[in-house]
């Protein structure tokens, strides 16, 4: 019976991967597609934006996912920062689209790990394991080569590309920081940034593209307009498959499928848009794969690693003052069994921002 139970597992987690990798792939073809012949960027992702928060809305009780109240000060230091860094992200990488290919733009958003790393040692004072430090060279070495073979290549593309990488890498960085001080739920996190988002940047777009669209009806018609709503349903069903992923997987499974998900993504796109590419593009693509492929394995392992030592240390010390305190001793392990539990749940909480 317990085996009839897990093999059920894994299909479930093996069906909801294809799934995942299908509607990441339909999403960035839709949105390429929409984008070569309706170049607005900024209706597109107001679009998405839209699409997640009134679909989370019923996501949210079928989920049972909590509400919490956040407090003012904490509305201001990071919602609202992340809420900007969002949308800005958001729209660069929809402007990265208008001039460069589905394939060229993930290879270049594969850089994340790298800012993600500069970033954490500058603001975060963190220090990485060589490994680490050495799987960011297949990275960097392979948009490099990407970068120089890409027929599609556009300045404009590939800094649009590399500025939404950038914010991104902030918005994790920061967007984890607010998850371990709040405990809020991912979901409640995207909702409540989608919504700030929205009412931000609503009378924005109403000043630079609403006008440009009223004023050029021939070029909005009802395909656009469908293919906006299925794109923008695309966009808030990926998001809610990655939330369900990681309530069943581990962080490590979960980031290994993420690095497969840009895989398909780069494949599809590709087949679809029947983008001319060389070996040589091939080969940087894989090698910049293969790197993030790696970063994540020696990021989990050092993170295994980092708890191990934190679990040791205080044992240590009880066992040195069992004789003279035990009833001490056997209160801190308790506490650290329920401190490695948190810790669990804050890491998979950590993994859905990436």
């Amino acid at each position: 019976m317990d085996s009839n139970l897990v093999w059920k597992e894994i299909i479930v987690i093996v069906l909801l991967c294809l799934l995942w990798f299908s509607i990441s792939s339909a999403n960035n073809i839709v949105t390429k597609h929409i984008l070569n012949s309706w170049s607005h960027p900024l209706s597109v992702t107001l679009m998405q934006l839209s699409s997640i928060y009134l679909y989370l809305k019923p996501s949210m009780y079928a989920f049972a996912v909590e509400r919490k109240a956040l407090k003012k000060q904490l509305i201001l230091l990071y919602i609202i920062p992340l809420s900007f860094g969002k949308f800005l992200a958001s729209v660069s990488s929809h402007f990265s689209l208008v001039k460069v290919s589905v394939s060229y733009s993930h290879t270049v958003k594969s850089l994340m790990p790298l800012f993600v790393v500069i970033l954490s040692r500058i603001i975060l004072k963190e220090k990485q394991s060589k490994k680490i430090y050495c799987s960011l060279m297949p990275i960097i070495g392979g948009v490099l080569i990407s970068t120089a073979t890409e027929l599609s290549f556009d300045t404009l593309g590939l800094l649009a590309a590399l500025s939404s990488t950038l914010i991104f890498s902030f918005l994790q960085i920061f967007s984890k920081k607010l998850l371990n001080i709040t405990k809020m739920s991912p979901l409640a996190l995207l909702s409540l940034l989608s919504k700030y988002s929205l009412l931000f940047f609503t009378p924005i777009w109403l000043f630079y593209d609403f006008f440009s669209i009223y004023e050029s009806k021939d070029d909005f018609s009802l395909e656009i307009f469908t293919l906006l709503l299925f794109d923008g349903f695309l966009s808030f069903a990926q998001n809610l498959i990655a939330f369900i992923l990681i309530s069943k997987v581990s962080p490590l499974t979960y980031s290994i499928a993420n690095v497969t998900k840009r895989i398909t993504v780069i494949v599809f796109s590709i087949l679809v848009f029947r983008n001319p590419i060389t070996a040589t593009n091939v080969f940087g693509i894989t090698l910049a794969i293969s790197g993030l492929f790696a970063y994540n394995k020696f990021k989990y392992d050092e993170h295994v690693r980092r708890k191990a030592e934190e679990s040791q240390l205080p044992l240590y010390k009880n066992q040195n003052n069992f004789h003279s305190n035990s009833s001490n001793h056997h209160f801190q392990s308790n506490l650290l069994l329920m401190n490695n539990h948190h810790d669990h749940k804050l890491l998979k909480n950590n993994v859905a921002f990436y």
